[in-house]
Order: C-alpha cells, then structure tokens, then sequence
C-alpha cells in the first residue's frame, strides 16, 4: 500500500501538474483507497493551520521585499565589502556575509538571493569571477537564511511539531556560522577565486559605510533582542520588523506606496504558495497516519538505532528533495518520522537543526531547486551551467548536514547557554 501510494505520488509530479496539487490528488486517492470521506482532509488541514505562529511567515517574507524595495541590500553590501573586500576572494566573501545579514532580517531565502545577488553577481564578474561560479555560490549562500533566524522553515517546522520557536532559532546559528566559514574556505581553495577587490577603502570611509548600514543592521537586533527579552513574540517580532524597515525606508525617502504595493504583493504570492504546500503536504500526512505508518516508522526506528534512523531520515529528505519542493517534503516527513523522535527522547532542537540543512540542501538539487534556479536568473547565467560550478558548495552544505547530525551538542548549546528552554 505504502508503495503504491509513492507510486501514485511521483507519477502525479511527473504530469506537470503543480506541486500541491500532486500532493492533494494524492490524499484524495489514498482516501478513496481507505473509504475515509474527503472531509477528513479538510478537517486536518483546518487543524494544521489553527496557530498563531503561523502569521510570522507572512510577516517575515513581507519584512524581506520591503528591504528589497528599500534598498537595504546595498548599504549591507558596500560596508561589508569596504572592510573585506581586499581579502583574497574577498567579494565572495562579501556575498557570503551578506547574505547571512540580510536572512537574519527577512527569513526568506528567496528575497536573499535576489536582493544579494542583484548586486554581488555583477559586481564579482566585473572584478573577474565566473559568472556561474559567482550564481552557484549565491545559491548556496542562500541557504543561510534557512538556519539563520528568523529563519522560515524553522517556522514551518515547529509549527507541525507544536514545539516552541525561539529556542529552535537559537539552534541554528552555529551550524550557519560553520556553513558561512564551509563556503569561504571552498572560495579560496579555487585558484581562479582569490581576488582581491580593487576598490580600496580609507578607515573615514569604512566607517561611513557601516555608519550608513546601521539602521538596517538594527533590524536583527530589533527582532532576536525583542523574542529573547520576552518583548515580543515570534508573530510580533515579525509585525515589528515590517515596521522597522518601513519606517526607515520613510525616513530616508527610499520607498513609496507603489513600493508597499509591490512588497504586498509579492509577499502574498509566496505566502500563499508556501500555505498551499503545507495544507496540501498535511492532508497527505494525515491519511499516512490512518495508514499507520509513523507507527511503522517507530518500529523500523527501533531496530536500526538512534544514528540510524536519523540517517535514514536525513537521506529520505535529501533524495524527495530532488522531486518535491524541499519544504513540503519535510512537512510530509517530519509527523512520520516524530513518534520516532520521541521514543528515542530526542532533542526536537537538534532534530530541527537536521531537517533543516536536508531543506537546504533539496533547495539547491536539481531538478526542484529554487535557490539555483533564482540565483541563475538574477546573474543572468544558464541554470546548467550554475548546475555545473555548484558541488564544491553543496559539499560544504553536506559535511556541515553531517557535523549537525553527529555533533548534537552543536544545536542544542547556544539554546542550554542563554535558557531558552532545552525541551526534548
């Protein structure tokens, strides 16, 4: 039944049909299958989405396009670039560093690659890098906005697992440490990457820069200083970054209600995605379980052990990531495999921390692979060419999947060390 069932699913996708609507007809099949009416589905989604938390999505995302329209990305660029640029591969440092800034303000790896790269593609081809090399590193460098909080599928994740947030966003920022220091070592081991910038900055001048970047770099302060002071909590750290952006974008008259319009826009556009993955991906979950297969799980879990199923797993995520979108495959994988979880009294920090980096990495696989795809139509490269310069960072992505999943103590320290609530 289980294969059948896969069976079903992947011949959807492979009709050129949506991705959701692959998921739903699948439910509405395995339905059928079981005589369980078509309300049930309905039921589970409405059960799904009945969380408060779930508005932080949203919220970041529109927080992310309007720095887009503001313009924030350059201020964070330039005074990056005035104190590193001079570094051997120093832009693709920048690109680096950047992008993990702007992910700690926005969440959404999507606005990152485009506002980043935008500007940091061009500007290393016109110092001398690869084009595609230039794309497939910003593609990588993406995926920091995934770990970094506010980070949106730790969002998505504890909201299926109903485990708490701030704890879980604490979790993932030493891995994204490790994965920006992965990818500058992976810049400068390529003979052909170690430029220097030919720009050169005065200590006046660097100062200015970061002076001027400042506002924007209170944003990360404002939003992880308001959820770890008890301010705020993670739906109004959210509401208070769109406001903070929006009143500095007034401030300094760099947007204007066309600018608002656009942001709300193209926020409701992912937004809306994102939410018909999730309910679609849910219903799926839901008759899994009438199927009782997290039950099924467990017990696999229990003869393979707790390194091993947590392997198992991560693969599992990894290998649908080349077919479903990366977030929609843990959203149907996460509820099968969390009765695993918990019978080996894990920590839903660490786990979290895994599922992850496994998102990640299905964001940058081909053939579903949004990080590449956009990366490679911001730097104007073909995607297989970009396909092509990517391994080396996508190694990078994967030894640092591998550290997380051997070295639980790496996820789970910084939330032990500030208090934020070691739940299992």
């Amino acid at each position: 039944m289980v294969w059948f069932v896969l069976a079903i699913g992947i011949l959807s996708l492979f009709t050129g049909v949506f991705i959701f609507v692959g998921l739903g007809f699948t439910s509405e099949v395995v339905s059928l299958i079981l005589n369980v009416p078509a309300s049930s589905i309905i039921q589970a989604w409405h059960v799904s989405l009945h969380h408060e938390e779930w508005l932080t999505i949203p919220l970041f995302i529109l927080a992310g396009y309007i720095m887009l329209e503001v313009g924030a990305a350059k201020e964070l660029v330039f005074a990056t670039r005035a104190w590193l640029g001079r570094l051997p591969g120093g832009l693709a440092l920048v690109s680096i560093i950047a992008s993990g800034v702007f992910g700690a303000c926005s969440g959404s790896m999507l606005s990152g690659v485009v506002a980043i790269g935008t500007i940091m593609i061009p500007m290393m081809v016109r110092e001398g890098y690869d084009r595609a090399f230039a794309c497939a590193l910003m593609a990588i460098s993406g995926v920091l906005a995934v770990l970094i909080p506010p980070s949106n599928v730790f969002i998505i994740y504890c909201c299926v697992t109903s485990t708490p947030i701030g704890p879980q966003f604490l979790g993932g920022i030493p891995s994204g440490f490790i994965l920006m220091a992965g990818l500058y070592l992976a810049v400068i081991a390529h003979p052909k990457a170690r430029i220097r910038s030919t720009e050169s900055y005065t200590w006046r001048e660097r100062l200015v820069r970061t002076f001027r970047a400042m506002p924007v770099l209170g944003m990360p302060v404002v939003i992880l200083g308001g959820i770890y002071s008890g301010i705020f909590t993670p739906v109004e750290a959210g509401a208070a970054a769109c406001w903070y952006i929006s009143i500095i974008g007034l401030i300094e008259r760099r947007i204007k209600l066309g600018g608002f319009i656009k942001a709300l826009r193209e926020a409701m556009k992912l937004s809306s995605i994102i939410f018909m993955l999730m309910i679609t991906a849910v219903g799926l979950t839901a008759m899994f379980s009438l199927m009782r297969i997290p039950s099924m799980m467990t017990e696999l879990a229990l003869g393979l052990g707790v390194m091993g199923f947590l392997l198992m797993v991560y693969a599992i995520l990894i290998f649908l990531g080349f077919f479903l979108e990366a977030i929609a495959a843990m959203v149907v994988l996460v509820p099968i495999a969390w009765e695993a979880i918990l019978a080996f009294h894990l920590s839903y920090i660490y786990f979290g921390v895994i599922m992850t980096i496994a998102v990640g990495i299905g964001y940058s696989t081909p053939p579903v692979c949004i990080s590449l795809y956009a990366a490679s139509s911001v730097g104007e490269a073909p995607p297989m060419e970009v396909a092509r310069k990517i391994p080396p960072f996508l190694g990078v992505l994967v030894i640092v999947g591998i550290i997380a999943l051997f070295f639980p103590e790496l996820s789970t320290w910084l939330p032990g060390l500030l208090g934020a609530g070691m739940h299992k």
